[in-house]
């Protein structure tokens, strides 16, 4: 029986021992509810399973989710943790249009680890053809943040 075999070189970061900490964001086609996709395993999100991107292609009926962990944030007057996002799409290396800002709470998953999580629906971009999505999110609090460039060809 045929087995596909996929090996990667993956560094994994180290989480500091003070402070504030974002992971590397974590982008997906879609996310969908999953009893069994349990917190820790691959692209899960506490009973939210995101579907990875296997390739650049995409069509307009696709959405994009994106999520992450925060490690001892700041909370804010009302016990929430507040964090910025901007998504900022370039065409040919420049900037296609504004920042589309989203601001989000993240969620308690254990003592001192927060998660955040958002999509953006492709539907919404005026035209079809390549774009690169530059995804930054940015615990206000510390001004602390993280970035990460997503290369996607967008066809009807």
């Amino acid at each position: 029986e045929p087995q596909v075999v996929y090996g990667e070189d993956v560094t994994i970061p180290e989480v500091t021992s003070e402070g504030t900490w974002l992971s590397d964001i974590i982008v997906g086609l879609y996310a969908e509810p999953k009893d069994d996709a349990l917190l820790g395993s691959a692209y899960c999100l506490g009973r939210l399973h995101v579907l990875p991107m296997s390739s650049p292609e995409v069509t307009r009926n696709n959405e994009i989710s994106f999520f992450g962990f925060l490690v001892r944030p700041q909370e804010s007057a009302d016990g929430k943790v507040a964090i910025d996002s901007t998504i900022q799409l370039k065409r040919d290396g420049k900037r296609f249009g504004r920042p589309l800002s989203l601001p989000m709470d993240a969620i308690q998953v254990s003592d001192d680890v927060f998660v955040y999580a958002n999509g953006i629906n492709l539907g919404a971009l005026p035209e079809t053809g390549a774009y690169t999505m530059v995804f930054k999110v940015t615990d206000p609090a510390t001004e602390t943040s993280v970035e990460r460039e997503v290369e996607i060809n967008v066809t009807e």
